[in-house]
């Protein structure tokens, strides 16, 4: 079956959304009872060539990045990594069942795709799920990347296909090349992407009626980032990276989406500072410490995860006299009295930021002149969980 969807080029405008962010108390989200935020996952979908067909002679790897549209949620016309929001419907008991008859196994809570001595990050231990959140966040990954960019990561329902079992269970080696199911014409991939976008229960059956399943053991857990505590709208989002062959042709959800690319971390930064994109912290860490890697590197980081695991950062935006800082854990502006679960204003600091780069030793952090104008500043940076700076 050959894979059809086509690459939706659209004209480009500046985003305008700010940095500020009102002082207002947010209600605790129904998503996780009594946290003031909402629990996410997130792709880092990565791929070894531009386009379907192309070749790559930079030998760089290529990330897909979604473009929000007006009206795509709390992050609407911005750039990010493809995901979304936990749906009951990612830990339905049933899928225990469907990967028990795949892999011949039946699956207990104790499943784990990092290693034994590895740190797994505290969503995996937040709101509760019907099924162990090693799966179901992948799920909602893999599910939002469908919905949102029609990019779907699931395999046929053979045992071979998941190495008899899950994570380190699997006969498999977890990081493998994602497998991508193709659809046979463009009505049926429309079809479903609709079907899912307006009830999330139609993913577990779209699999059923192709007598698939995600593609779990493709993702490996990359980073969690929790919504600084100034933002009124906040989640704690897991990032999972998973590799693809080729670059699959995006089509969007033209409801939450503006535009799909599959570009470079490089690229896709200078179309940041040249005000075509905009991106929040996350976006621009990941991509910033990744420009200079290549695909073998990258790969190798992915192992280095599954063996140590991950650890899960929250920012906090400080204002100076002249510009912003988004501090990370590491850096001397972390606070130590910093309540991740109270809302704060954004803290303020009378020196500029020059001031507060000549005046630290330990830099971790963000400054930013204006949305546009940002560098990434890492100084004394004692490496954490092995998540090693690349640039």
């Amino acid at each position: 079956m050959a894979k059809v969807g086509c690459y939706l080029k659209l004209p480009f405008k500046m985003a305008t959304r700010g940095l500020s962010t009102a002082c207002v108390q947010y209600a605790p989200s129904s998503n996780i009872p009594g946290k003031p935020w909402r629990e996410a996952a997130s792709l880092i979908l990565v791929s070894p060539t531009p386009l379907p067909g192309t070749e790559n002679p930079s030998k760089k790897p290529h990330f897909l990045m979604t473009e929000r549209s007006q009206g795509g949620g709390a992050f609407s016309k911005l750039v990010c990594f493809p995901g979304g929001n936990v749906d009951e419907a990612d830990h339905d008991k049933e899928w225990l069942d469907k990967f028990a008859l795949a892999t011949g196994h039946y699956i207990e809570n104790g499943v784990t795709f990092i290693k034994d001595e590895g740190k797994n990050p505290k969503i995996y231990v937040g709101a509760k799920h019907n099924i162990p959140k090693v799966l179901s966040l992948r799920i909602t990954a893999i599910r939002e990347t469908f919905e949102e960019t029609g990019i779907l990561l699931c395999k046929e329902f053979r045992r071979e296909n998941f190495g008899r079992g899950l994570g380190k269970d699997s006969k498999l080696e977890t990081g493998s090349d994602a497998t991508v199911a193709p659809f046979q014409d463009q009505d049926e991939l429309a079809y479903w992407q609709d079907r899912v976008r307006k009830d999330p229960n139609q993913f577990m059956k779209m699999c059923e009626d192709r007598v698939i399943l995600p593609d779990v053991n493709a993702l490996v857990e990359w980073n969690s980032w929790l919504t600084p505590n100034s933002w009124q709208t906040r989640y704690d989002t897991i990032f999972y990276m998973a590799f693809v062959p080729e670059a699959y042709q995006p089509v969007i959800c033209e409801k939450e989406m503006k535009s799909a690319h599959w570009l470079t971390a490089e690229k896709m930064l200078q179309e940041c500072e040249q005000r075509t994109f905009k991106m929040i912290a996350p976006q621009i860490y990941e991509l910033t410490r990744m420009k200079s890697a290549s695909l073998t590197s990258l790969r190798n980081l992915m192992r280095i995860r599954l063996k140590l695991g991950i650890e899960g950062w929250c920012p906090c935006y400080i204002q100076a006299q002249d510009g912003y800082l988004s501090v990370f854990p590491g850096d001397d502006l972390y606070p130590d009295d910093m309540d991740i679960t109270k809302f704060e204003p954004i803290r303020k600091n009378n020196a500029t930021l020059d001031e507060l780069r000549d005046t630290t030793k330990n830099h971790h952090r963000i400054q930013y002149r204006n949305e546009f104008d940002f560098s990434i500043l890492i100084k004394n940076y004692k490496e954490r969980m092995g998540h090693i700076y690349l640039d």
